[in-house]
């Protein structure tokens, strides 16, 4: 293992479970909260259009980011652990 990930094993395996489980989630839900933020922008400027299928369209769009979020913050992990190298000598 390398530094960095020497560094994270020992986190992730030294501190005590609260800590890390107010800790790690942060980035995702700040992610979650600017893309929920845009979407109340979004719809309040659509809504000044006055047309209903652009206001749902809105909110069905914004489903779909979600959704699309959701699986990249699954897939993330799983494919940065196909572009680490190998550990050890060959």
């Amino acid at each position: 293992m390398n530094d960095k990930q020497e560094a994270k094993f020992q986190e992730l395996t030294g501190q005590p479970v609260g800590h890390l489980v107010c800790k790690m989630p942060a980035p995702t839900i700040i992610s979650m909260m600017v893309t929920a933020c845009y979407n109340m922008v979004d719809t309040y400027f659509v809504g000044q259009l006055h047309n209903n299928s652009a206001t749902g369209a809105v909110g069905v769009v914004f489903s779909l980011m979600a959704v699309i979020q959701a699986v990249g913050f699954f897939l993330r992990p799983r494919v940065r652990q196909l572009h680490l190298p190998p550990a050890g000598p060959p």
